[in-house]
């Protein structure tokens, strides 16, 4: 087999071509990487683009793409499919990659800040690696900043509590 076009198989031999139905010989996609997707079929193993299989992701659990086409569905490790993460907003990545773009939690990439330089912040994921400004992720830094603001303040005001009241006890005492 040597070409797919949408549902049928062409095998060029030197006689002649033959045209063939995938379903006719049980054609099944098996994996795929980049931009190139592995069929098993009956009487072989063929090669073609994810554009000619018409693939596609519909979801991701963790690292794990969902992928389906003309084909049916499978599951890939989703670095198969040359995955990056381009870009943040709030806590959603959007994550490119040979199938198109997708997005995905942070959460479920298992995201942690790995650094924070200045106004750089790194973080690490399944995937990948990416870099970001605080800027960039101020909305959500700003609940977090807030809480940690107000534990401070709190914190602040109880210690100067304290030390009036120790200020307070000790000239109780010296005037006994």
């Amino acid at each position: 087999m040597t070409i797919v076009d949408g549902d049928i198989a062409w095998s060029k031999t030197n006689i002649t071509d033959i045209k063939v139905s995938l379903d006719a010989i049980n054609a099944r996609l098996t994996s795929i990487e980049g931009t190139l997707a592995t069929i098993e079929t009956d009487v072989g193993t063929l090669q073609t683009t994810v554009d000619t299989i018409q693939a596609n992701i519909t979801s991701l659990i963790g690292t794990v793409a969902i992928v389906d086409s003309t084909l049916g569905q499978i599951e890939l490790d989703i670095a198969n499919l040359d995955a990056k993460i381009t870009s943040l907003n709030g806590t959603v990545a959007t994550i490119s990659t040979t199938l198109g773009d997708i997005e995905a939690s942070l959460d479920d990439l298992n995201a942690e800040i790995s650094d924070i330089s200045g106004d750089v912040v790194t973080i690490k994921t399944d995937i990948g690696t990416i870099k970001t400004t605080l800027d960039e992720i101020q909305d959500s830094i700003n609940g977090v900043g807030a809480t940690a603001s107000t534990t401070l303040y709190v914190t602040s005001v109880l210690s100067a509590i304290a030390a009036v009241i120790g200020i307070i006890i000790l000239w109780f005492l010296k005037k006994k």
